[in-house]
């Protein structure tokens, strides 16, 4: 709860240090030296990067990724809501725009012969001619996929994915091996569960999505229930990824802030492209507060951040993050 309320507890403890200046002067200097002992967090809510403007063309030695979870782009697959409809194809403008070679995409599906929209031909039309996400027997039995997705311009030297535990859809870690300029990129991709989204510990069961607010079970016990999910998909997660000989790019929707204990377990020692390169919040959830960046992009130590920036258009109810990473 503190985590999620960070940025909130933070302004309120500096108007309390400035109150306090005409009050006590030794108390605010007392409360002003205590904000240090949440200096880790702070830094990585506030981003101080040097936030320079994102140039769409890219520098051909780097890998441009672009993370975003689209919402089933903006529930336009099963809709025939023009506005629906343009959206989506709003959506597909801007990845043409950014143009990234590796698209890493969350809240992804499609569904064989639904009012003619093919997103995966669309796509293709792009460049987009590889894509990589877990085969099941439901994908088999109807051609359709609802989970998360890695897509490439370049083709994938290698695959593969790890059941990190949720049981909730299909959306474990996925992995992908590409080159660019003969250099070496591998790019993992996750979407942990959300904390609102789920009405039972049977998070197999489809129809278990039902507001949180409907629940028997309070909520602090539901952040307690999740938060403990997550901490187990971390460690999954960590382990296969540990010791990699070729530097690895984590990207995804994380479903929590920058100061939760999960997101600095997966950071590591890798850095966090948004705070690397960019100024402020960034926050990337467009509903519920400005503060809440829960989608990532980390580099690998080896690897160096060219540019990054959260493209904040009214689309997805998630921004995109673009990314762009190269060898030093």
């Amino acid at each position: 709860m503190l985590a999620l309320g960070f940025p909130f507890l933070l302004i309120a403890h500096i108007a309390v240090v400035i109150v306090m200046l005409f009050r006590s002067r030794k108390a605010a200097l007392l409360l002003f030296l205590l904000t240090f002992i949440g200096w880790k967090n702070i830094r990585s809510t506030f981003a101080t990067g040097a936030n320079k403007p994102f140039a769409v063309q890219k520098d051909s030695t780097a890998l441009r990724v672009m993370n975003w979870n689209v919402a089933y782009w903006a529930s336009a697959l099963n809709s025939s809501d023009s506005k629906k409809l343009r959206k989506r194809d709003s959506m597909v403008a801007l990845i043409k725009k950014y143009n990234p070679d590796v698209l890493c995409l969350q809240e992804y599906a499609f569904i064989k012969n639904v009012r003619d929209i093919n997103i995966k031909k669309t796509l293709r039309s792009l460049g987009y001619r590889y894509m990589y996400f877990p085969k099941s027997h439901t994908y088999k039995e109807n051609q359709s996929y609802d989970g998360t997705i890695i897509l490439s311009k370049l083709p994938f030297l290698e695959t593969e994915f790890v059941e990190t535990g949720g049981g909730f859809k299909e959306e474990p870690l996925l992995i992908c091996t590409v080159k660019q300029q003969g250099k070496i990129f591998k790019v993992a991709t996750v979407h942990l569960l959300s904390y609102g989204l789920f009405s039972s510990t049977d998070l197999s069961k489809k129809q278990a999505l039902k507001s949180a607010v409907k629940q028997n079970r309070g909520f602090i016990w539901k952040l307690k229930f999740i938060n403990k999910l997550h901490e187990n998909q971390v460690e999954i997660i960590n382990r296969k990824l540990r010791g990699s000989s070729v530097p690895v790019i984590l990207c995804g929707d994380f479903n929590e802030t920058p100061v939760f204990y999960s997101v600095n377990r997966l950071k590591g020692n890798r850095t966090d492209a948004f705070s690397a390169k960019n100024a402020g919040l960034g926050a990337t959830l467009k509903n519920f507060s400005p503060f809440l960046r829960i989608d990532y992009c980390f580099a690998d130590p080896k690897l160096s951040v060219r540019q990054n920036t959260v493209v904040k258009k009214d689309l997805s109810d998630h921004y995109p993050l673009i990314t762009d990473v190269a060898y030093p």
